[in-house]
């Protein structure tokens, strides 16, 4: 993924005359937020979702009995919810979901780092144009 730096880098090799690729680029930053963003928020909707399928796992698989031999306890919900949290998987879901928003988080930095190039580039030509005006030169 590109960073804030390269895409100034990048832009900065442009004139303002080449707005259109400047919009281009900033317009496939916009879509790489679009598809991040997606994504990181599908991870968080399906959170609970997972917890609740690991739950009903451990609630299925019950509790050993305290006779040997005999089958297994139900376990209750309570007991099953806070195992399914400490399971390394319901963990690694988090861990993938923290990532999959830090990512959409870069990418909208990214997005709006170029409409500030953007705005930053319209500010200096307008100053360019009122110097002009100012000592006569833009009729």
């Amino acid at each position: 993924m590109r960073d804030v730096r390269s895409l100034f880098s990048e832009l900065d090799g442009y004139s303002f005359k080449d707005a259109g690729h400047i919009a281009t680029l900033v317009g496939q930053a916009g879509e790489s937020w679009c598809s991040a963003n997606a994504l990181a928020s599908a991870q968080e909707e399906q959170r609970k979702n997972y917890l609740a399928k690991l739950t009903l796992e451990y609630m299925a698989a019950g509790t050993a009995s305290d006779k040997p031999g005999a089958p297994a306890k139900a376990m209750p919900m309570s007991q099953a919810d806070l195992r399914a949290q400490a399971d390394p998987r319901y963990q690694e879901y988090i861990a993938n979901m923290v990532e999959f928003r830090k990512r959409a988080n870069q990418t909208r930095v990214l997005f709006d780092m170029g409409k500030v190039y953007i705005d930053m580039q319209r500010t200096a030509m307008a100053n360019k144009r009122q110097e002009l005006n100012t000592i006569g030169l833009n009729t």
